[in-house]
Formats: C-alpha cells, structure tokens, sequence
C-alpha cells in the first residue's frame, strides 16, 4: 500500500510539473531561414512558438541589412482562418532597411504555435553572397512597445522572447545539386565533418521528416526540428501556391531540363517529378478560378 501511494505522489508531481512548465511558457517570436532565389527575391517566415495561450494581434519590427527589403507580406497558417488584417510599413535609415508589421482583429483570436506571416523580400544584387541576420529591434520608441508585441484579447502585451532569424544571400550553386550554397553552409557551419560538396540535398539533417531540399523550398530551418511544414502537392517552388509557373517547372523536369524544384511536390512516393504532376497542377489552377 505504501509503495501503491509513492508511486501515486511521483505521478501527481510530473503532472504538476508538466502543467506548470505548460502553464508558463514563455511564448516566442521567431524567424525562420531564408534562401534566395535565382530572380533576387526570398520568402521569410515569422513564426509564433511555445504558444500557449489565446492571442489577438501582434506587431514587430524589424531590421534587415542595407539591400534586403520588404516587398510584401501574406498570413500565415495563424491568422488565415479569421478576419484578421495584416499590413507592413517598410522604412530606410542609416544602418537597416526593414519593416514595420502589424496584424490586429477586433472579433477573431488565434492560439497555438504556427506561422503568423510571410515576408516577400527583394535581395539587391549588389550584396556578396552570405549569411544576413533578421532581427527585432531592440528599443522602443516613445511609451509604444514598438519592438515586439504579443497581445491577448484584453490588448495587454504578453512576455516574449524574440528569435532571430537568418537570409542566405546568393544563389551560386558550385555542386548543382538545387540547394545555394550559403543556404548549405548554414547546415555545414553546425556539422564540421560535412561540407557544401557532400551535402545530400535529399537527407534529412534535423530528423524532422522533412529533406534538406523541401526545407529550402519551403523555407523552414533545416537544423529545428520543430521547424517544418508538410508539402503541397504540386507546389513545385515551395510558395504554398499553385500557378501556372509550377506547370511550367514540371514540364520542364519532365523534358529533361535541370531546374531547381521541390521534391515534396510529386504526387508519388517516389519524389519524382511525372507527366501526372503537370496535370494536377492545372486541375488545382482550374478549380481554383
């Protein structure tokens, strides 16, 4: 019986513990890793983790290096599914170009972790190829707390912590295996026994359930596993949109032509690239009109 009630006790205290470490959590603002395109542009997630709680709207600002600027943003998985309004304000001063976002809903509320908002970047040619920091600002202006901001539906800012994220600048791929190599070194840089000629673009480095390459696509971070996002089928650039250019990609694939594409895309557990692919994409182009 004595046994029976220490066993009872222990149980109860990993309960308590469990919902305490739940219960204060401190909730995060991240960035993921972006890697640029051939045409100069990237696509850079900003991510809510640890949520737990119920959130209202949100607000950042954020500073990017001379050359990298905001050309648009979309709502992420987070913020689709409600009335929510999302807009950004790009600025330029002396030592960052960046952006001002905000995302507000006087009815709706969004909860859990997720992505909150997609920012479309436009990458000047004139940077050397490299690693370039996303970041928070650190200060705010007047009594605004224009940093960073979670609010709750009361419109109280909660306590956050803010990660940064990183842009792979230059799209030289020297062992033409689709993936740039500065996006690779980021991998590389945290694994000494690799470098960017013998990385396996088909691997998967954090174990995630994701490839290196869908990562790229999809520009999530290939060294978190908690950083991933299941494909969609037919979304040959990793946009989470199906336009005509995926046809054209699948067509080109299916022609012989090497072009860099997301493996996730196939319809077939073999990850390649089929006449049937093509197909689908101008069906999902048709249903969507």
């Amino acid at each position: 019986m004595e046994k029976m009630m220490k066993i009872g006790r222990n149980i109860l205290f990993v309960i308590i513990l469990l919902y305490t470490t739940h219960a204060y959590a401190v909730p995060e603002l991240k960035f993921g890793i972006a890697g640029e395109k051939a045409d100069g542009t990237a696509l850079l997630d900003l991510s809510v983790r640890n949520g737990s709680g119920t959130y209202a709207g949100f607000n950042a600002k954020i500073l990017l290096p001379k050359g990298i600027t905001v050309s648009g943003i979309s709502k992420g998985e987070l913020l689709s599914s409600g009335s929510f309004v999302a807009d950004f304000r790009p600025f330029s001063d002396a030592s960052h170009d960046g952006a001002v976002l905000i995302a507000y809903s006087g009815t709706d509320t969004f909860g859990g972790n997720g992505v909150l908002m997609k920012l479309s970047l436009r990458i000047a040619d004139s940077l050397a190829p490299g690693t370039a920091d996303a970041l928070f600002a650190t200060v705010n202006e007047g009594t605004v707390n224009s940093r960073y901001a979670l609010a709750d539906v009361s419109s109280t800012s909660l306590t956050l912590t803010p990660a940064p994220g990183y842009i792979a600048v230059g799209h030289e791929d020297a062992d033409a295996d689709g993936i740039p190599d500065t996006w690779e070194r980021i991998i590389t840089d945290q694994n000494p026994s690799m470098d960017i000629n013998t990385f396996a673009p088909q691997t998967d480095f954090d174990n995630d359930g994701s490839c290196n390459i869908a990562e790229f696509f999809n520009n999530t971070d290939p060294t978190d596993p908690d950083s991933h996002r299941e494909s969609l089928t037919g979304d040959m650039s990793g946009d989470r949109d199906i336009t005509l250019a995926d046809t054209i990609t699948a067509l080109q694939i299916i022609c012989g032509i090497r072009v860099p594409v997301n493996p996730d895309a196939a319809s077939g557990k073999t990850k390649q690239i089929k006449l049937q692919d093509a197909v689908f994409t101008l069906q999902a182009i048709a249903d969507s009109e």
